[in-house]
């Protein structure tokens, strides 16, 4: 073999060597993969605990805020059911009742206001709820107290205080008159001419 040969071979060992001690140029940034993990737990949420209906007919639901091992507070979303019956509450996943917690959360404590619903008085709505993460898994916690809550929302008119009503044209009570009778002249001189011929 020759001496030109033999360095060739030297230097491929040398190359392979250091190709194997690096991993081939993929060590370097390998260790990252771990930050990626999927994300296989569901967010943790008790659901709604309180129904409220204003003067303007707006219904306010209230819930503790959502947690989850890697979505943040602002980034969950929750999805708010409504129905007009108890039954008629499907926890499927799909609602047009969405909010972002970054909108409605604040303190760990949320405030959801729906401003759509019927306000006639006599419609009365039934709630259910789901938080959902960054990944799409919705929780799947019980709910207890959202079997019990309802609201039944009414445009309430707010009337002015008694005696302000800004009317102005009333007219005030007039005093009751008094008839006043006074003796003429002409009647006290027949008086005097009566009693001096007499």
């Amino acid at each position: 073999m020759s001496s030109k040969t033999s360095i060739k071979w030297f230097w491929h060992f040398i190359l392979l060597f250091a190709m194997i001690a690096t991993g081939f140029g993929c060590g370097s940034g390998g260790g990252g993969g771990n930050n990626n993990k999927p994300d296989a737990s569901a967010p943790r949420f008790t659901g709604l605990e309180g129904a409220t209906s204003d003067n303007n007919g707006n219904v306010v639901l209230t819930a503790p805020e959502a947690t989850d091992d890697q979505t943040s507070a602002a980034e969950m979303s929750y999805l708010i059911y409504v129905a007009t019956s108890p039954e008629g509450v499907q926890r499927t996943g799909e609602t047009p009742y969405v909010f972002t917690g970054a909108d409605v959360c604040t303190g760990g404590q949320c405030a959801f206001t729906l401003t759509d619903l019927t306000k006639d008085g006599t419609t009365t709505y039934y709630f259910g709820s789901h938080a959902r993460d960054a990944s799409g898994k919705l929780d799947e916690d019980a709910h207890p107290t959202e079997g019990t809550l309802q609201a039944t929302p009414l445009v309430v008119a707010v009337l002015p205080p008694p005696g302000n009503n800004g009317g102005g044209g009333g007219s005030s009570p007039r005093p009751a008159s008094t008839s006043i009778q006074r003796s003429t002249p002409s009647i006290l001189r027949s008086r005097w001419w009566a009693s001096n011929v007499m």
